[in-house]
C-alpha cells in the first residue's frame, strides 16, 4: 500500500471511531436525561406503594406515603387531632387508592391541588370557597332510560315486555349523588350540552370523575335478523326414477288407509327390477 493510501485509510478509521464514540455518547446522554426527567404529578399519584402499618401513628403513616411517592401531602390540624393509629397492609397499590382506603377508615377526605394533596375533615372540605366550572358533555344532556315490566306476572327476562318508566339526564344523576351545600348549583344547557357546576373544589373533582364514567359514547350493536318461510307439502310430489326390464310390471294402487292419496307398487315376475 502506498503512503497516500495508508494515510487515507487511517483517516477513515479515525472518523469512524469518532462517529461511533459520539453515537455512544448521545445514547448515554439520552438515557440519562430520561432517568432524570421528573414524573408529573398525575404520574406520581399512580406510583405503586407497598407498606405494612401496625398501629402506626396517623401522621407518620401519611409522611411515609408522601416520601415514598415524592408527593406533597398536607394534613390540616383538625385532621391530625382526629387521626387514629393506622393498621393496614398495602401491596403495589397506587398512591391515590392507598390514600382513599387509609383516610376512609379515619373519616377524613382529601382533594388534589396542582402539586399537592390536602387532607381535611368533611366540615373543612365543605367550608372552602366555592368555584364554578363548565363541563362540556359529549352526549348532550345524556338521556338514560329506566324500564319497568308491563305485567306483574313472573316471566323470563327474555320474554318480559317492558316500557319506559322515566327518562333521566346526567344532571339528575349528579343531583342524587353529589350533596348540595349552601350556594352550590348544577345547571344544564341542553342546547350546547354544557354543564355548569358551582361547588367546593372537592365536589367539583367528584363531578369530573363521574362525568368520565357517564359521558361516554354508547356501544352500538347491529342486530341482523333473517326470516325463513318453510312450506310443507304432502308426499305425492315425490318422484322415483327407475328402469323395468324383462317381465316386470308396474301396478297403481291405493295407499291402504285412503288418507295419503294414490300410491305406486312395483312388482317383478321372473325378471329383475333395476333402478
Amino acid at each position: 500500500m502506498s503512503v497516500r493510501g495508508a494515510a487515507i485509510a487511517g483517516a477513515c478509521l479515525l472518523v469512524c471511531h469518532v462517529g461511533a464514540a459520539q453515537s455512544a455518547t448521545g445514547v448515554a446522554e439520552a438515557q440519562a436525561a430520561a432517568k432524570a426527567a421528573p414524573l408529573s404529578f398525575q404520574e406520581r399519584l399512580l406510583q405503586p406503594i407497598t407498606a405494612d402499618f401496625q398501629q402506626v401513628d396517623f401522621a407518620s403513616a401519611v409522611e411515609f406515603l408522601s416520601e415514598s411517592a415524592r408527593v406533597n401531602i398536607i394534613v390540616s390540624e383538625n385532621a391530625k387531632k382526629l387521626g387514629r393509629p393506622v393498621t393496614v397492609h398495602l401491596v403495589e397499590m397506587p398512591l391515590n387508592r392507598a390514600l382513599e382506603y387509609l383516610l376512609k377508615s379515619q373519616g377524613l377526605l382529601f382533594r388534589f391541588d396542582e402539586e399537592a394533596i390536602w387532607v381535611a375533615t368533611r366540615d373543612e372540605i365543605e367550608a372552602e370557597p366555592m368555584e364554578s366550572r363548565v363541563f362540556h358533555l359529549n352526549q348532550g344532556p345524556g338521556l338514560v332510560a329506566a324500564f319497568e315490566p308491563l305485567s306483574d306476572t313472573r316471566e323470563s327476562v327474555a320474554l318480559q315486555a317492558t316500557r319506559i318508566r322515566q327518562m333521566t339526564t346526567i344532571r339528575d344523576i349528579l343531583d342524587e349523588v353529589i350533596p348540595q351545600v349552601g350556594g352550590s348549583s348544577l345547571l344544564l344547557d341542553e342546547r350546547s350540552g354544557a354543564l355548569i357546576v358551582t361547588h367546593v373544589p372537592y365536589y367539583l373533582q367528584q363531578v369530573e370523575t363521574l362525568l368520565k364514567q357517564l359521558d361516554m359514547i354508547p356501544v352500538q350493536v347491529l342486530i341482523e335478523a333473517r326470516f325463513m318461510e318453510v312450506t310443507v307439502t304432502d308426499t305425492k310430489e315425490w318422484g322415483l326414477d327407475g328402469q323395468l326390464t324383462g317381465n316386470a310390471s308396474l301396478t297403481k294402487a291405493g295407499s291402504g288407509d285412503g288418507t295419503q292419496g294414490p300410491g305406486l307398487q312395483l312388482s317383478s315376475v321372473g325378471s329383475s327390477l333395476s333402478r
